[in-house]
This record gives C-alpha cells, structure tokens and sequence, in this order.
C-alpha cells in the first residue's frame, strides 16, 4: 500500500492535493455536521427526522459527490479513455507504466470510497437511518460508472452532461432501495444485509473493470 501511494502521490500535484483531496472535502464535511447539527439537535439528537426527510437531504448531497467528483477527476485522470490518451502517453514509454499507473488508479478509488463512506457515515451519525449506509455504496457505483463514461472525453461541458443524467439513475436506485426496505418490514436487517452485499460487490467488480480498462489502454489495446 505504501508503493500505491508513492506513486499516487508523485503524480498528482500539490494543487490538487491540498484543494481536491484535503480542503474541498473537509470544508463541505464540516458544513454538512454544522447543518446536521442545527436541525437534528447533535448525534443521535433528539429530533429524529422521518425517511422522506432523509431521502431528501442524502440526494442534494449525492448531487455533490457525483459532480465533485467529476469535476476533480480533470486533475488527475480526466479524458484518459479519450483517443488522445490524456496522461497516459508518458506510461507507455516506461517498463513500469503499467504498474504505476494501476497503483494510481486503485489509490484514486480508494479515495472516493472512503470519501462517499465518510458522508454516509456523518449522515448516520445524527440521524440514524440505516439505509444510508446503502446509498453511500449506491454513490460510489455511480460515481465509478459515470468516470467510465466521462473519461472517455477531454471536454468538461460532455462530462458534466454525463454527471447531470447520472442523477437520473442515483434517484431511481435509492428510491427503489427504500421501497424494498419499507416493504421488508419485520426482515428489514436482512434486506439491509442483502443490499449492502450486493452494492459492496458491484463496487468492487467496478473497481476492477477502472483498473483494467486503463491498463488495457497503457498497452495500446481497446476496452
């Protein structure tokens, strides 16, 4: 893990790491406690708001991890499926391009797992509604799937586009997991489980399929 992260680091510049992955995050985790804060009463408050309530504030937040992350991703990976190859020319002329640039890559994805995890772990925190934690991983999908679309393309205005429509599906998804759970009544922890284990493993199959589509491009084949 520390080589992945050497070289994670060695690639993103310090712009992007002190913006993108330290102050940009922390400011808007700090924002999201302070507003939780205000209307819940502290973690666990006494004010216990009902699923609608938390649907409806766990989607506005999704709406900014997809398009935060989109719009971040230019710093780092962006346009890298493109014909034009962006940041990845440089790893083909070298013998261990292939290796560095998968360890950047897992490491990029670790990092937005974490980061979703994070807001659905503060969200929980203050409100207790274990569907969250499901939503978290749903975000993550989501978010992997439309950077496999989006870096496809060097334009930012197509990539947003793509991030727009993508909401389109995160409310379906959501919508429809709080359905099952609703209807599973008695069986609700089983349901819990299932769904987590299910969005756990597409998460990871994701994972997998960025990772080797960008290696497949290191040596010059198509995905």
């Amino acid at each position: 893990m520390k080589r992945k992260l050497k070289c994670y680091l060695a690639y993103t510049t310090l712009t992007y790491r002190i913006l993108g992955v330290v102050l940009i995050p922390c400011a808007f985790w700090l924002l999201c406690v302070a507003v939780l804060w205000s209307k819940y009463g502290g973690i666990m408050g006494a004010v216990q708001p009902d699923s609608a309530g938390n649907y409806t504030f766990y989607i506005w937040l999704c709406m900014y991890m997809v398009f935060y992350e989109i719009y971040t991703d230019y710093w780092v990976l962006g346009g890298c499926f493109s014909d034009a190859g962006k940041g990845l020319r440089y790893f083909r002329t070298s013998c261990r391009g292939e290796e560095v640039i998968r360890n950047i890559a897992a490491v990029d994805l670790l990092r937005r797992f974490l980061y979703c995890m994070i807001f659905s772990g503060i969200i929980f925190l203050f409100t207790g509604w274990e569907a969250v934690i499901v939503a978290g991983l749903v975000m993550y999908c989501v978010i992997v799937g439309v950077l496999n679309g989006s870096r496809h393309y060097d334009g930012l205005q197509r990539s947003s586009g793509i991030a727009i429509l993508s909401q389109v599906v995160l409310a379906l998804i959501n919508t429809l997991n709080i359905i099952l759970l609703d209807l599973a009544e008695g069986r609700k922890a089983v349901m819990l489980t299932g769904l987590i284990l299910l969005y756990g493993v597409l998460a990871f199959c994701l994972s997998r399929l960025m990772v080797r589509r960008i290696v497949i491009r290191i040596r010059g084949g198509k995905d």
